[in-house]
């Protein structure tokens, strides 16, 4: 059985009232073991970081002011993984 387990860091949780993803990092498992494919990227939210989201991640808006967005780093990658599709973005999305 084929698994992708996510973690992610975000500005908040309401993302009606502002609140971004700032990393994503996941890892494929086969059968329960991790196959080596791994995803990681850190993003700009575009927004100052609340200080209890700093206090959980301890990602600063200074860290994250130079990172890709969300949208231009990620959203391409995605296209295309669903089944019957070609196996494309685990190498290029991010660094």
């Amino acid at each position: 059985m084929r698994e992708i387990v996510f973690d992610t860091e975000t500005t908040g949780l309401d993302p009606f009232q502002g609140d971004r993803l700032v990393e994503i990092g996941c890892i494929e498992l086969v059968n329960r073991f991790p196959t080596g494919k791994v995803f990681h990227c850190y993003f700009n939210p575009q927004r100052d970081m609340p200080e209890g989201a700093f206090k959980i991640h301890g990602l600063s808006s200074e860290f994250l002011k130079d990172k890709s967005l969300f949208a231009d780093k990620v959203l391409p990658g995605l296209r295309g993984r669903w089944p019957g599709y070609e196996d494309r973005w685990w190498p290029k999305a991010c660094s």
